[in-house]
């Protein structure tokens, strides 16, 4: 087959795999959305506003017991003049309800709870009566929020679900209902520095870094010499920063601080004291793969580490930090393989990973985070080598297969990435690699589709060997292999707000510029981005006042304006990758492009699955693909180089670049150093 046959077979192919993955993705979030009842989404109502009791907004977890769980009650009084004709009751309950009439309960018929996406509609004319009315709604939910929506009509007026009810928990009095809304804001983060009051604070700073970095693009092209030491010299820089960043801070914020922090420290301490690997049900973190835990214990017990002390928080953060570091080096060598002899590009992809806000908070964190993410971006680098070689090896397989089983060890996340890379690796030797008798190539052993099985099964089965022991031993267990911290226990678990999401908190975006502090409340992208570009969360602290106090919060604020412009330049470097993924004439590159354009896709989708299935305002967190760190700060080189193409020898162009890079890198580095 010749070359130009095989590129319009790859293109053909890529044309399908995109509409075929659209249309799937299509029909599943509709699905979800519409039919799902475990997707707690609120596609449409009864005719009434959905309503809620008066919960004060609050970032606590609560428990559920699901044998009895604790109703909430929603109560209507109100007059009818006289019952001329039917009435009809509709009526919508995320849960089970008993609906009581004038201390009647209503006959809802063959009502199922498990199907309350669909509107009940009931004759209840036997119910009505001329004069005063009480109606009294108890819900409950075995999962999250009791919610409800009704409309009554046949008695003049509409009645319909609105702030006009009141609404309790049982035993508590009742107070006006909520309209239920998944876009609030935290009272408590009011007090917190905003965006544009703070850049407006700094001004100055950040106009003489600005000022700094244009001046330093104008000084005209460095010595060739310098440019080859390019790589080095940043991660260099980026080293000084993370050692120094540890040293000085990350070793004195207290262990149990960060996301589920206190819960890591817990299955490490286990495993030292009692040296064994517990199961899911010892404790709220134990559920998770137990590499990482394994990792820290060795030397916390070797230098019988005292809890709480400063030597127990180095070693519990330091496999954190290390990983974070490694990853700057990882997008090195992943721009190395993409745009090979660009020095540049590749200095720019290693700060860029080197100094991204959320690498930065996870690397301070007691947590299987990080470390899963260098283990998950180094399997990504070596599909990639394998991807651009004439030719994959056995040796890749090998490779790939021990790096997913450790990272399978290390958290669940690489369950969806593994399959994703062998496949990758499998697609080139089908559709990539040269036929037997190509000129400077070994002669390939077998057919294609042999030697791309053969593959497939050795990373595959390497990564059961690592691996699957902990998987089967939930299974046998649990009966799940991915058993988590609200499966362990079949008689409770718990939720936290909203417990259910609207089409609006998935579609908004602004409030990251407003008050970005804790914004999981407001949408979904915000969060995603106060979280991608800074610590929108508080490193998990439950409130404002828990939080450990060392990153400078102002300048984090004024730097979620400034990183406005480096989200566009990762939509432009993404738009590359794609655009070589289709027409570039390497085959090899072509299905690397591929795949690092994919990835970010499916994992986001991943998160939008994930929220819609578990609505709590805790779960649009970037960093649940922070493996995806080298890939940014790739693309954000790219995306850079992209601009400055636009516009090729525009001096005034590359000043801004330069002058911003330097003013929003500034803000990132002495938001955590200052």
């Amino acid at each position: 087959m010749s070359s130009e046959e095989a590129s319009r077979r790859l293109t053909r192919v890529q044309i399908a795999g995109v509409l075929l993955f659209a249309l799937a993705s299509a029909a599943l979030l509709a699905r979800a959305v519409w039919l799902d009842p475990r997707v707690p989404f609120l596609a449409g109502d009864a005719g009434g506003a959905w309503i809620a009791d008066p919960m004060p907004l609050h970032t606590h977890g609560m428990w559920i017991e699901r044998a009895a769980p604790r109703p909430r009650l929603f109560e209507r009084r109100f007059r009818v003049e006289r019952v001329d004709g039917p009435v009809t009751l509709r009526l919508r309950a995320l849960g089970e309800v008993t609906l009581r009439w004038n201390g009647r309960v209503v006959d809802l018929g063959a009502r199922d709870p498990r199907r309350w996406k669909e509107t009940t509609v009931v004759d209840v004319t036997p119910w009505a009566a001329a004069g005063e009315n009480h109606l009294l709604a108890e819900v409950r939910s075995r999962d999250g929020a009791p919610l409800l929506s009704l409309r009554i009509d046949g008695l003049g007026a509409p009645i319909t679900t609105d702030r006009g009810w009141l609404a309790a928990r049982q035993g508590d009095a009742f107070a006006p209902a909520l309209v239920a809304s998944d876009a609030r804001r935290l009272p408590e983060a009011a007090a917190l520095p905003r965006p544009w009051p703070s850049l407006r604070a700094h001004a100055a700073l950040f106009a003489a870094l600005f000022a700094a970095g244009a001046a330093g693009s104008l000084l005209g092209r460095p010595p060739p010499g310098l440019v080859a030491r390019a790589p080095r010299l940043a991660f260099l820089l980026v080293t000084a920063f993370w050692l120094w960043l540890f040293a000085a801070k990350v070793v004195h914020i207290p262990a149990a601080v960060g996301f589920d922090a206190a819960g890591h420290v817990d299955y490490v301490r286990w495993i030292v004291e009692r040296g064994a690997l517990p199961t899911a049900r010892d404790g709220f973190s134990f559920y998770h793969p137990p590499l990482f835990h394994l990792v820290a214990a060795g030397p916390l017990g070797l230098l019988g580490a005292a809890p709480g002390s400063v030597l127990e928080r180095a070693l519990l953060t330091l496999p954190a930090s290390l990983a974070g570091l490694g990853m700057a080096l990882v997008a090195g060598a992943l721009m190395r393989r993409l745009e090979p002899g660009r020095p540049g590009l590749e200095a720019a992809s290693v700060l860029a990973a080197g100094l991204l806000p959320m690498s930065l908070v996870l690397g301070a964190c007691v947590s299987n985070e990080a470390p899963h993410a260098l283990l998950a971006s180094l399997a990504i680098l070596v599909t990639v080598r394998a991807l651009v070689s004439q030719r994959a090896s056995r040796r890749d397989d090998v490779v790939l297969g021990l790096l997913l089983g450790a990272a399978l060890l290390a958290k669940y996340t690489s369950a969806l990435l593994a399959p994703l890379l062998v496949a990758a690796v499998a697609a080139k030797r089908l559709w990539a690699e040269p036929e037997a008798g190509a000129r400077d190539t070994p002669p390939p052993h077998g057919p294609a589709w042999r030697r791309a099985a053969a593959g497939a099964a050795a990373s595959l089965g390497l990564a059961a060997a690592v691996a699957g022991w902990f998987y089967l031993r939930n299974l046998l267990r649990f009966g799940d292999p991915f058993v988590w911290n609200l499966d362990v226990d079949p008689a409770r678990t718990w939720w936290q707000l909203p417990g259910f999401h609207t089409a609006g908190w998935f579609l908004r975006f602004g409030e990251a510029f407003v008050q970005p502090w804790f914004s999981g409340f407001s949408s979904f992208w915000d969060s995603l981005y106060t979280t991608l570009w800074g610590d929108g969360l508080l490193t998990g602290a439950a409130l404002p006042a828990a939080f450990h106090g060392r990153w400078r919060l102002d300048l984090m604020a004024a730097g979620f304006v400034l990183a406005l412009p480096a989200t566009a330049l990762l939509l432009a470097g993404w738009l590359r990758v794609a655009r070589r993924a289709l027409r570039d004439p390497d085959l090899g590159l072509r299905l690397a492009c591929s795949l690092l354009a994919f990835l970010p896709v499916v994992f986001g989708l991943s998160l939008v699955s994930v929220n819609l299935r578990l609505a709590q305002w805790s779960l649009a967190k970037s960093f649940y693909v922070l493996f995806l760190t080298p890939l940014l700060g790739v693309l954000l080189a790219l995306g850079g180089e992209a601009l400055l193409r636009a516009r090729p020898g525009s001096r005034g162009l590359r000043a801004a670049l330069f002058g911003w890079a330097a003013a929003f890198g500034g803000a990132v580095v002495l938001a955590f150093a200052a």
